[in-house]
């Protein structure tokens, strides 16, 4: 009956050792998923601050694009100005040529003219 006992015991143990390998295997796979779920945690966090990081820098940049927001309205009502004083010149310049166009014919005409008293005259 001993060596019944014995055989009894050593199935117990045996099973025992299955049982701890199980819950070693199991502890194994825990502290892994523990590990990853830290690495995450950590991967998330550095997310979380790039993220802030990059709201700051958003935040710097705003006022920037408002400025050249405003510079480039400045830039094209500048731009719209400086266009229509040279639309405004080019036409003042169109009247003095014509002006002098008108000047010049008229000084040919009474050139001719006193050409023709004078020839009248001899």
């Amino acid at each position: 009956s001993k060596s019944h006992n014995g055989q009894a015991e050593t199935q117990e143990v045996q099973q025992l050792k299955e049982k701890l390998g199980e819950v070693e295997a199991q502890y194994a796979s825990d502290k892994e998923e523990m590990e990853r779920l830290r690495q995450s945690a950590m991967e998330a966090g550095q997310l979380r601050k790039e993220l802030e990081d990059l709201r700051s820098e958003a935040m710097q940049v705003q006022p920037l694009k408002d400025q050249l927001a405003q510079l480039q309205a400045q830039n094209a009502a500048a731009s719209a100005v400086a266009d229509e004083q040279r639309q405004e010149m080019s036409s003042q310049v169109q009247q003095l040529n014509q002006k002098i166009a008108d000047m010049l014919a008229e000084m040919q005409e009474s050139c001719a003219s006193s050409e023709e008293e004078a020839a009248q005259v001899q």
